[in-house]
């Protein structure tokens, strides 16, 4: 895959190339020192380089988060990628609204949600911020700020789980073992990706780790920790969670205390309170101060100045709930925060950078 669009991008860049000095391959296409608050990750071949950014737990890509190089000739200049600190997109659920949501508790109304569908997952991958539910996807307009139609999903994705990896966007799971994937390098149309397990994934959750996907728990494997890579195909079965879930909330992120990196897993049925977290360095889970309220169906958790935030989610009645709380490693404690503007379960959450507050207030 990559050495094709490598040669797509070659004839865009011919002209440039006959004109460049000619040098060592070792020395081209080298994207320069990591920007602040994140990491590079690049594969290259020869003197063809794809560059993504990776940013730290509480921070996403400023806009896009990826640039290619041949011959020393950047698409976007390396420089000019940057990470910015993260801000909530919570949208979809049983109604047709959303608001964006920092740190502070301060919310922002997102445009309401065209027709009557019901929207899941939220994702920012490379500068767009893509909502999907069942088989239809919208993608957020910042300028016209508008939502606009997004190529459909071949596969129902109800149920199942969302990630983003190197500037892909994953959907896993729901009503079908498969997954499917969208990459605006490879096209504007999601792409199957194929059957990665014997069982429907649903009710499961997913973390990306690296170019790996961290997916937990879920109806038929409410144990289980495995680790797949969805470029490559491989799988590594990871220690069983302490207790079981499915509906869960979940979140790459570090322990300040032990500086130590993993995966923080919350609420979800049976137990809708309890918290675990995998330290990814020690190999092992451990559980963690749990949560004030019961929460099931909420899926991704945030990362915002070093603690992690969990937005509404069914109670153990299956009331949807308004309620957001917060959790702070160094206390081993979760608080309440500001509350969403209205109760919601089964929705999507998104990190994008905290500068679209400000662009709105200021519109």
């Amino acid at each position: 895959m990559f050495l094709s669009l490598m040669f797509v991008y070659l004839s865009l860049l011919l002209p440039y190339l006959v004109l460049l000095p000619h040098a060592g391959s070792q020395d081209l296409c080298k994207p320069g020192k990591s920007p602040q608050h994140g990491v590079w990750h690049c594969m290259t071949n020869e003197d063809r380089a794809i560059c993504h950014i990776s940013c730290f737990p509480g921070f996403v890509p400023s806009n896009r988060s990826r640039t290619f190089c041949i011959a020393d000739v950047w698409d976007i200049p390396p420089e000019s990628l940057s990470c910015s600190v993260a801000a909530a997109l919570i949208v979809g659920g049983s109604g047709p609204s959303g608001q964006l949501y920092d740190q502070f508790g301060e919310s922002i109304s997102l445009p309401t949600l065209p027709g009557s569908k019901e929207y899941n997952s939220a994702d920012f991958v490379d500068g767009e911020l893509i909502v999907c539910g069942h088989s239809d996807c919208l993608v957020l307009d910042l300028d016209l700020w508008e939502w606009r139609e997004f190529p459909s999903l071949q596969l129902n994705h109800i149920g199942g789980t969302s990630s983003v990896s190197y500037s892909t966007l994953y959907l896993i799971g729901g009503e079908t073992s498969s997954f499917e994937f969208y990459d605006s390098y490879e096209g504007s149309d999601w792409l199957l990706g194929g059957k990665i397990s014997a069982n429907d994934i649903a009710g499961a959750c997913a973390a990306p780790y690296s170019s790996s996907h961290l997916i937990t728990g879920g109806i038929t494997t409410p144990h289980s920790a495995v680790l797949y890579n969805l470029i490559d195909g491989e799988e590594r079965i990871l220690p069983d969670m302490v207790f079981p879930a499915q509906g869960h909330g979940c979140v790459p992120c570090s322990d300040p205390g032990t500086g130590h990196y993993g995966v923080l897993v919350a609420g979800g049925s049976p137990f809708y309170r309890l918290a675990q977290f995998l330290d990814m360095s020690l190999g092992e889970w451990r559980q963690v101060g749990s949560l004030q309220v019961d929460r099931v169906g909420v899926d991704r958790m945030l990362v915002m100045d070093q603690k992690i935030y969990i937005f509404g989610g069914y109670d153990s009645d299956g009331v949807e709930q308004d309620s957001v709380e917060v959790y702070d490693f160094l206390t081993n404690s979760w608080t309440f925060a500001a509350s969403m503007d209205q109760p919601r379960a089964e929705h999507g959450v998104a990190a994008v950078p905290d500068r679209w507050m400000q662009i709105r207030n200021k519109s």
